[in-house]
C-alpha cells in the first residue's frame, strides 16, 4: 500500500524557507550595492544613448541616497522616503 499522498506545489511552497536573518546575510556577502549596479548600468545602458551626459548626471543624482545600500536590502519603505525626499 503506497502511503504517499499527492500535495499541490504553490509558488510559496516551492520558494527556498529562509530564516529571518538569512536574506540580509547574503546580501552582505553576495549582493550588489546600488552605487556598483549604477556604474554597470551606465557603462552598459546609458552610454549607449545620445543623451548619455543628461541621463548620468540624472540617474547620479537622484539614487545617490540609495548608493550604500545592497541591492537585496532596499525595502519598499526606504524607497518610499527616497521618493519623497527627491520630490
Amino acid at each position: 500500500m503506497n502511503t504517499n499522498t499527492a500535495r499541490t506545489l504553490t509558488p510559496a511552497s516551492t520558494r527556498p524557507r529562509l530564516h529571518p536573518g538569512a536574506a540580509r546575510a547574503a546580501s552582505a556577502q553576495h549582493g550588489i550595492r546600488m552605487d556598483a549596479f549604477l556604474v554597470d548600468y551606465i557603462r552598459n545602458h546609458v552610454n549607449q544613448l545620445m543623451v548619455r551626459v543628461e541621463m548620468t548626471s540624472l540617474i547620479r543624482r537622484y539614487f545617490t541616497p540609495l548608493a550604500p545600500y545592497a541591492l537585496a536590502d532596499i525595502t519598499p519603505l526606504m524607497v518610499e522616503s527616497w521618493f519623497h525626499e527627491i520630490g
